[in-house]
C-alpha cells in the first residue's frame, strides 16, 4: 500500500511498541493503555449472582512531564532537577511583561494538554514557571528573595499601574481537568 501511494516513513519518527508495556510519543502526548494492574473493579449483577469484575482497559493521553520539565530546563527557567532559576534574559523587560511572558506559557501549556489524563501533574510546570518568574522579579528589583517578591505583590503576583489597576498576574489554578465545551444549538 506505501509503495502505491509512494509515500517513504520515517524512522527516527516510525514506532511500533506494544501499548501496554511502553507508551508511543505522538504530537508531544505519551499514549498507552491502561496497565492491567491498575484497571478498576467495578460490581456486576446478573441475575441473582453478584461478580466483581476488571474494567477493559483503554488509551491513555499522558503530557510527558518529564520532557517538559527538560525543555524548561534548556530554555533557563529551570535548573537541573526541574528547580526553578532566575531567567536573566528577561531582566530588561518592565515587571508585567516578565509576569505575562511566563503566565503565557503556562497558559499555552495548560490548554495543549487539557485533555491530559495526568493534568493535574502539570501543577509541576505550573510551579516552575510561577517561581521562575518570582525570582526572575526578584533579581530586576533587587529584593533577593521570593518571599520579598510575594509580601510586595501578593501570592497571585499582581502587577498594578499608576492607578493601582492591575495589568498583569499570575494566580494559582485549578489542576482539576478542565471539562470538556459543550456546544449548544441556539436554534
Amino acid at each position: 500500500m506505501l509503495n502505491n501511494l509512494k509515500l517513504n516513513l520515517n524512522l527516527d519518527k516510525t514506532k511500533i511498541t506494544h501499548a501496554r508495556n511502553n507508551s508511543a510519543h505522538y504530537l508531544g502526548t505519551d499514549i498507552k493503555i491502561t496497565p492491567l494492574n491498575k484497571r478498576p473493579l467495578r460490581i456486576v449483577t446478573r441475575g441473582n449472582s453478584t461478580y466483581r469484575m476488571k474494567t477493559n482497559t483503554r488509551p491513555l493521553l499522558m503530557a510527558p512531564i518529564k520532557k517538559l520539565v527538560n525543555k524548561l530546563t534548556e530554555k533557563g527557567i529551570a535548573k537541573n532537577g526541574g528547580i526553578p532559576t532566575r531567567s536573566a534574559r528577561f531582566l530588561h523587560f518592565e515587571t508585567n511583561q516578565i509576569v505575562n511572558h511566563f503566565k503565557q506559557i503556562w497558559s499555552g501549556l495548560s490548554v495543549y494538554y487539557s485533555f491530559a489524563d495526568n493534568y493535574g501533574s502539570l501543577g509541576r510546570i505550573h510551579y516552575i514557571l510561577k517561581y521562575s518568574c518570582v525570582l526572575t522579579l526578584a533579581s530586576k528589583l533587587k529584593l533577593k528573595t521570593a518571599k520579598k517578591v510575594f509580601t510586595k505583590f501578593g501570592k497571585d503576583i499582581n502587577i498594578r499601574d499608576k492607578d493601582n489597576n492591575i495589568i498583569a498576574s499570575f494566580p494559582d489554578v485549578s489542576l482539576a481537568k478542565p471539562k470538556k465545551d459543550v456546544l449548544h444549538n441556539k436554534n
